[in-house]
């Protein structure tokens, strides 16, 4: 697990796993323009929650959204909280679909 911020505008969580038969990157971003620096200490304890969380529990995948890209679920003590991939990586899972089902074939 690994605790990205630019110092300025954002932070983020994100971990690797191998569910469902490939790995993938999840992440929690969280955007703070404009927050005070305790709103953001709040967050990088939150995180910290979190990784205590991650290690004292096992992660739940979990089917997100109207085309059931993978999630994955950990229950904190603030209540669950939800990691989701990247949008390029549910895009590539869209596509290796639709070649997969034939849609991509060219029209004649």
């Amino acid at each position: 697990m690994v605790v990205h911020t630019s110092g300025l505008t954002f932070t983020s969580v994100e971990f690797e796993g191998d569910w469902l038969g490939a790995p993938s990157r999840f992440s929690l971003d969280q955007f703070h323009e404009g927050h005070t620096d305790d709103e953001v200490e709040l967050y990088l304890r939150s995180y910290r929650d979190i990784a205590l969380a991650y290690l004292d529990g096992s992660p739940e995948v979990v089917r997100s959204g109207r085309f059931g890209f993978p999630a994955v679920m950990l229950e904190t003590t603030e209540g669950p909280v939800t990691f989701r991939r990247s949008v390029a990586a549910d895009v590539g899972s869209l596509l290796r679909l639709r070649r997969r089902s034939g849609a991509a074939r060219p029209r004649r």
